[in-house]
């Protein structure tokens, strides 16, 4: 009776262990992380937000609030952003790059720039193929010009893996 229990858990312990084996080693490696940068909390998911307040204070700055994102929805990659004056200026800008982590750097894969005269703000977006196994990121350069006063911020989001 012993020996046929200690077969029944031998066998048992088996057949739990082994399928996770086997299923871990199927599984793709991802690349190292990139070591610059800050991995979304999110997996498909990457945002920056950036805004300053006391800026509303100052005579020298126009923007008030600037960010990027992206999203992996499956197919493409979403690329966003953001760029908002505290007023209506002459002109408001945003360039939105995508980045892929290429060689222990971000290497710009594609941009994309948008502009808006006579308004306080600009959110644009496009979209992009990626190629599977690699991080990637969005970094954006906003710009606002109001008369001879300019002013430039620039931000970058999170980056996430796409496999």
């Amino acid at each position: 009776m012993k020996k046929i229990a200690t077969m029944m858990l031998f066998t048992l312990l088996m057949v739990l262990i082994l399928p996770q084996t086997a299923l871990a080693n199927t599984s793709k490696d991802m690349p190292p992380k990139p070591t610059y940068g800050v991995e979304s909390s999110k997996a498909n998911y990457g945002s920056s937000i950036y805004g300053d307040i006391p800026s509303l204070q100052s005579s020298k700055t126009l923007l008030i609030y600037w960010n990027c994102e992206i999203y992996n929805n499956g197919n493409t990659l979403y690329i966003k952003g953001r760029s908002q004056a505290k007023y209506l200026v002459d002109e408001i800008r945003i360039t939105l790059y995508l980045q892929k982590w290429e060689n222990s750097k971000w290497v710009d894969v594609t941009s994309r720039t948008f502009r808006k005269y006579d308004s306080a703000i600009i959110i644009q977006a496009f979209t992009h193929k990626f190629e599977s196994g690699n991080y990637y990121r969005t970094r954006a350069v906003h710009y606002a010009k109001d008369g001879s006063k300019t002013d430039t911020r620039t931000s970058t989001s999170s980056y996430i893996y796409v496999n």
